[in-house]
């Protein structure tokens, strides 16, 4: 999780670019987007594994699995990467389709 934090830090820049291209977002909320992503692996990194164990939800010795979900919305980016850290963190993979009417990113 610190390693996927770093390169999202290190590539924000042409990331942000890719990503203002695609969803025709400013380019400084991309950038934001992009260190918030950034930040929220960071903190699971740190603090995820202290959380399992206090989680509300089914827990188990061993990762669920892969889970899935949908993405929508103005933050694409973020959407995907508040699924994504405390999914990673647990174990599980995750699966993300895009909705049918977002361009591809």
């Amino acid at each position: 999780m610190f390693r996927l934090a770093s390169t999202l830090s290190e590539k924000r820049e042409s990331l942000a670019r890719e990503l203002s291209h695609e969803t025709g977002t400013l380019l400084a909320d991309c950038l934001r987007e992009i260190e918030r992503c950034a930040e929220e692996c960071t903190h699971f990194a740190a603090h995820g594994q202290a959380m399992l164990p206090a989680a509300r939800s089914q827990i188990s010795q061993l990762p669920i699995g892969l889970m899935r979900a949908l993405t929508a919305g103005p933050a694409p980016l973020w959407q995907c990467f508040r699924l994504l850290a405390p999914a990673l963190m647990a174990g599980n993979g995750l699966l993300l389709k895009p909705a049918g009417h977002l361009s591809r990113l």
